[in-house]
């Protein structure tokens, strides 16, 4: 006969995501269901995330930031998301016209292949056109809203994709040059951190207050604490709350050393800037 249908519930494993293991041999995270509505959640939060946004996915689900950003979150939330069949910054570039992309996360290399492509265009233009820039991307600083920068800039936006306005980066460091350059011209350059463990995103920009250079402050319901700080105030961070994974898929050893009294111990070493907004700095294993 038919087994009737059990809602899972909310503590119940619902991913097993493995570390690369670059540390070791690779462990397997186990997310619950209730790991993943909090993730959802604050990042949805954070970000803006609305019907209104497009998406263009182009990173794997079997890293839990697009799976949570690029399928599960905008499967909550209503937005539209697009794939591609192959995958090339011209074959991106063009989706975002073709698909009138708003929202677009990926690693930081892209976003430097994005900025290289507008700047080397820039100084390609005459002379006139190049002082004209110049000009205006001084003037864009001082401009309070990015609504304002766009317009400055509505030609690249343009030859960029016209409705593409915010930008997410993790994984790895990002140059804040870079995020300021791309800021200036008015895009919404943001930032996350975390780890598989955190389901993953623990810290984030958010669009109305992005503070450029930093992982930005926790999401929702989320603490966070440096351990050990040195006397430049750099230390571990480590991170509490309802993302935190249940633990590693059949090594109780690994999850005892990894999560002592609810605090997720990283290995990554942060410093905390006055405002309040995490800059990474290294691992500690470094």
């Amino acid at each position: 006969g038919l087994v009737p249908y059990r809602a899972p519930e909310n503590d119940e494993t619902a991913l097993i995501i493995y570390t690369s293991g670059t540390t070791g041999d690779p462990k397997g995270v186990e997310i619950t269901l209730s790991n993943l509505a909090h993730e959802i959640r604050g990042v949805a939060e954070s970000f803006e995330l609305s019907e209104r946004h497009r998406i263009l996915s182009v990173l794997p689900f079997s890293h839990v930031l697009p799976l949570v950003a690029n399928g599960l979150g905008p499967l909550c939330i209503g937005s539209a998301v697009i794939f591609l069949s192959s995958i090339s910054p011209q074959r991106i570039v063009e989706s975002f016209h073709k698909h009138r992309i708003t929202f677009f996360i990926c690693v930081p290399q892209f976003f430097y292949v994005l900025h290289k492509r507008i700047f080397s265009q820039v100084q390609s233009q005459p002379f006139f056109v190049r002082k004209l820039f110049a000009v205006l991307f001084k003037v864009a600083g001082w401009l309070p809203r990015p609504a304002l920068r766009r317009k400055l800039f509505g030609r690249i936006h343009g030859a960029i994709g016209p409705e593409l306005d915010i930008l997410v980066t993790g994984g790895s460091r990002f140059e804040p040059a870079v995020a300021q350059d791309l800021d200036r011209l008015g895009y919404t350059m943001l930032q996350a951190y975390g780890l598989t463990e955190s389901a993953p995103a623990a810290t984030a920009t958010p669009v109305q207050s992005n503070a450029i250079g930093t992982v930005g402050k926790p999401i929702r319901g989320v603490a966070i604490r440096i351990d050990a700080a040195d006397k430049d105030g750099i230390g571990e961070i480590c991170i509490r709350g309802p993302i935190i994974m249940k633990g590693y898929y059949k090594d109780e050893g690994s999850t005892r050393e990894s999560v002592v009294d609810g605090w997720f111990h990283s290995g990554d070493l942060v410093c905390l800037r006055p405002d309040g907004s995490l800059v990474i700095t290294g691992r500690s294993k470094d």
